[in-house]
């Protein structure tokens, strides 16, 4: 990713969801930060209102200061 200018991931996928679509992602988060990449992790259920609500705030406000930061972002979302 580092090699894309990605400097930042936001992954918006619950726990569970990791487990379930990402088995590899102690390995890949070690690679972030090896890269230098910054990993924010913003669990948001997707069938829960308040969660999304929630999510979605949090989210923007974290998209807002990357972007005021002028870092290049990566997001992950749940996999249907």
């Amino acid at each position: 990713m580092k090699e894309n200018g990605v400097q930042a991931v936001v992954n918006l996928q619950t726990d569970r969801d990791i487990r379930k679509y990402n088995p590899n992602h102690d390995e890949i988060l070690l690679k972030y930060q090896h890269e230098g990449i910054d990993y924010i992790h913003i669990p948001t259920k997707e069938q829960s209102t308040d969660s999304l609500v929630m999510g979605c705030i949090q989210a923007s406000k974290t998209i807002h200061k990357l972007i005021s930061e002028s870092k290049v972002i990566y997001f992950y979302m749940k996999v249907l």
